[in-house]
């Protein structure tokens, strides 16, 4: 008979074998419910969306998020305000990224959306805010904004937008770009083309340049604008001339401008360009351009009835002369005629001998 002790050894052995081979044990089934992320680009608190009728609000990051049973039934995910106002600024809805693509991408309206895994999509919004702007000359001055006749900026983007006068401006601000797979927001900067006073420009083009996402209250834009120290001065004496200069600016308009007793007058926030002047009043007035590129003085030459008088008594005197000495040639000449002619000068000495050679 076998003892005990000997089967208690196999025995163990036996049953721990018995529990290794036995079923395994099953993994804990997967979650159903799946995240939804939406992020709005930029951060766009308050957007209001609607998963299948129920209401979704973005936080104050511009993000919310939900979960739902995962399924392959197509969802209707909406965004309930595609464009959002506030004071001075105007959000529009641009594109869907994250999920699907073609067409869809740029409808409000996501109305096939299959939520069988985790989604991260993003909203992408343009801003467009506001700028007020004034206009300053080179020494701060303000210039009245009822002289511009137009301005013209024009985006990074190649696109331009001219406006009259000094009227406020809605300018793109920020625009969705992708990089790196993601959608990300861009600042746009704009750049000043042309402002014109008096028919002509008086900025340097794209030299200033601005972001609207960035501007003040208002954005301050310098003007080139010159002076012209007139001096009106007597042609032949160079005397100063009292006068009423004629100023033609570059769009055609005649700005009269009288001088003082000296023959002098400023005129100042003039427009760089090119000019015509001409002092009216006197004897005789010419035309003169006048390249206005920078600050300068102007000599007005003009005749005054004195230089007319002056000029009068040299041409009579000069023809006084002239006939003068053409009378004088003429008599002169008539004289040398009527003298007689002086007769011939007689012949003297012997010429040269002339020899004669006979032949024979």
């Amino acid at each position: 008979m076998i003892h005990l002790r000997f089967l208690a050894v196999p025995l163990l052995v036996l049953v721990a074998w018995i529990g290794l081979a036995g079923p395994a044990v099953a993994a804990p089934p997967a979650p159903r419910d799946k995240t939804v992320e939406i992020t709005t680009v930029p951060s766009t608190p308050d957007a209001r969306f609607a998963l299948d009728g129920v209401p979704l609000v973005t936080d104050p990051r511009g993000i919310v998020r939900f979960t739902v049973p995962r399924s392959k039934k197509p969802h209707r995910l909406e965004l309930q305000n595609p464009t959002m106002e506030s004071p001075g600024t105007k959000a529009e809805f641009v594109r869907w990224h994250g999920y699907g693509g073609g067409e869809q991408g740029y409808n409000p309206v996501m109305a096939d959306l299959v939520i069988d895994r985790a989604l991260r999509l993003q909203v992408a919004f343009r801003v467009n805010r506001v700028v007020q702007y004034s206009f300053v000359d080179q020494a701060r001055r303000p210039v009245p904004p009822e002289r511009i006749e137009s301005i013209t900026l024009r985006s990074d983007l190649g696109r331009t937008q001219t406006l009259a006068g000094g009227r406020p401006v809605l300018l793109t601000a920020v625009r969705p770009t992708l990089g790196d797979g993601q959608l990300v927001a861009k600042e746009s900067t704009w750049s000043v083309q042309s402002v014109m006073i008096d028919g002509t420009n008086v900025v340097t083009i794209g030299e200033q340049r601005f972001r609207p996402s960035q501007v003040g209250e208002r954005l301050e834009i310098v003007v080139l604008l010159r002076s012209a120290h007139l001096r009106v001065r007597d042609r032949l004496l160079g005397t100063p001339v009292q006068a009423v200069v004629h100023l033609t600016l570059p769009n055609g308009v005649v700005l009269p401008v009288p001088t003082d007793d000296g023959g002098e007058a400023v005129v100042n926030n003039l427009a760089r360009g090119t000019y015509t002047v001409t002092a009216q009043g006197q004897a005789y007035a010419v035309d003169q351009e006048l390249a206005l590129s920078r600050s300068q003085f102007v000599d007005v030459r003009v005749l005054t009835h004195l230089d007319a008088v002056i000029l009068t008594g040299i041409g009579v005197v000069a023809v006084t002369v002239l006939c003068g000495l053409g009378l004088w040639r003429s008599r002169l000449h008539r004289r040398r005629l009527a003298e007689p002619a002086p007769a011939p000068a007689a012949t003297t000495g012997a010429g040269p001998r002339e020899e004669v050679v006979v032949n024979r």
